[in-house]
């Protein structure tokens, strides 16, 4: 159950249902993930556990993918293969232009054509969040909604 305080609903923590995750991938598209690995981890370190803290268990991997619409295909393909159920796209761009086209062939071939979930999240928000557990929490809320799972329940005699 949720309190609505001041037209926001804060989770406290938890989801009313939390749906588990059975193959979730944690995939880097940029080409330059040398010099971002370090904020990858830092990100990974962060959203795995705010995920178990929201009790949605996960089975994840972590996976590197060249943001070329060549390399992109064969990617979903193969993540289509091995069943996996949601890919947690982290993007790297040059322009708003670049990552304005990655998200497009993302969702092209990821979910039209293969037909796996996908969250897109920019890296240069990650690395400007003055609150990334809180950036974390919105994307939990995201995946768990796309993901059948019920965020929040409101009692209206309450609200």
């Amino acid at each position: 159950r949720a309190n609505v305080r001041i037209g926001r609903i804060p989770l406290d923590g938890h989801l009313f249902t939390p749906k588990p995750l059975l193959t979730l991938a944690i995939t880097y598209f940029g080409n330059d993930i040398e010099r971002e690995k370090d904020l990858m981890r830092v990100f990974t370190d962060t959203l795995l556990p705010a995920m178990k803290n929201h009790h949605v268990n996960v089975n994840y991997q972590e996976h590197i993918v060249s943001p070329t619409i060549d390399q992109i295909t064969a990617y979903f393909h193969s993540m289509n293969e091995r069943r996996c159920q949601f890919v947690l796209c982290v993007m790297s761009g040059r322009s708003e232009e670049d990552l304005k086209q990655l998200k497009a062939d993302i969702k092209d071939c990821g979910t039209i054509k293969y037909g796996i979930m996908t969250q897109c999240a920019l890296l240069s928000k990650i690395a400007n969040n003055r609150s990334l557990t809180g950036y974390c929490e919105n994307l939990i809320r995201k995946i768990n909604f796309k993901n059948s799972g019920i965020n929040t329940k409101v009692n209206l005699n309450q609200a």
